[in-house]
């Protein structure tokens, strides 16, 4: 079958659908004739009639499957929005959460003290909250050539081992952040085919099953008892921090939350309403080099948490800092 003839079998099946949901349609269920939504988009619109031009040109394409006009009149358009579900962990829980540790750009001494910390409290939970691995080689920054992916990937999936190895018990959780992010924005702009390809997604390529290691979208919410968890790139990006992130973290979202993405150890605590509610917020510290070639100069320092839930969801934040290999 020629791709006109694909599309029109669709279009005759689902006549309704908006033109990007056919196109969509057609490049998941036949990558190898349509190979991008904007081509096939286009062939959609030439079939309806709706593309100007070129439809004039081609009305053999499009005569059985023109729109009568003020079609959509009297249909709802479907939603194409994404359902991004939080992951909700209730009950009595001691959880380690580590962020922004940069592999292979990590900082040996702080990632060897805040686990040998994180074994000491015996947690049934290690939250993996962002930017563990760099991602250099995908990222969109000018780049030594001589680093290379696989190597960035190979030292990940050693961490991760290692880590498994430390908890051997424990309930493994991997948030993606904005450098696990960097690999599918790669996809996108130079390899859009491979995109929804399980081989190139952050699980598979870090072999999360064979580790045991559930993952956590890079827009999604954790929720551990009453404490909201994310990186911290989802946030709104254009307001300021004063003072320190943690404050920074509460103006944008003015009630509890816990993040790393900053690499600052900080926290902030502020009353709102006539109901007289108080919110705090926490920023945790990095466990990656203290003085990258691209920031020399910088605010960062050391940390993670340990967080303790009760079985109402309340719960204690101990957001730690390291100082040349100690815990404080």
């Amino acid at each position: 079958m020629t791709k006109y003839e694909i599309a029109k079998e669709v279009l005759a099946e689902f006549p309704d659908l908006p033109n990007r949901t056919v196109a969509r349609k057609l490049v998941n269920e036949y990558p190898l004739v349509f190979t991008s939504v904007d081509a096939a988009r286009t062939l959609i619109r030439e079939l309806r009639g709706a593309a100007g031009g070129k439809s004039r040109k081609k009305p053999y394409l499009q005569t059985e499957h023109k729109k009568p006009l003020g079609w959509q009149q009297n249909i709802m358009p479907r939603s194409i929005s994404e359902n991004r579900p939080d992951l909700v962990i209730k009950g009595k829980h001691k959880a380690l959460i580590l962020s922004d540790i940069h592999i292979p750009y990590h900082d040996e001494k702080a990632v060897g003290a805040a686990v040998e910390y994180g074994k000491k409290q015996k947690p049934d939970i290690v939250i993996l909250n962002g930017d563990i691995g760099d991602f250099y080689a995908v990222s969109r920054h000018d780049k030594d050539p001589r680093r290379c992916l696989s190597s960035e990937l190979d030292a990940v999936r050693q961490f991760l081992f290692w880590l498994r190895k430390q908890f051997p018990k424990a309930r493994i959780i991997y948030k993606i952040g904005n450098h696990e992010d960097r690999m599918e924005r790669f996809l996108v702009k130079n390899a859009p085919v491979l995109l929804g390809t399980a081989d190139f997604e952050i699980p598979k390529l870090l072999r999360f099953d064979d580790m045991k290691i559930e993952c956590v979208g890079s827009l999604n919410l954790i929720r551990l008892g009453k404490l909201c968890i994310y990186h911290g790139h989802e946030l709104p990006q254009g307001m300021s921090s004063p003072v320190n992130p943690a404050r920074g973290i509460w103006m944008r979202v003015q009630e509890t939350m816990l993040a790393g993405h900053w690499h600052r150890v900080s926290e902030h605590t502020e009353k709102t309403g006539i109901s007289n509610r108080i919110s705090s917020c926490w920023s945790t510290g990095c466990l990656c080099d203290m003085s990258p070639s691209y920031c020399i100069v910088n605010r960062w320092g050391h940390g993670f948490a340990i967080v303790e839930t009760q079985a109402d969801g309340e719960f204690e934040v101990h957001n730690r800092k390291i100082i040349n290999g100690r815990v404080f």
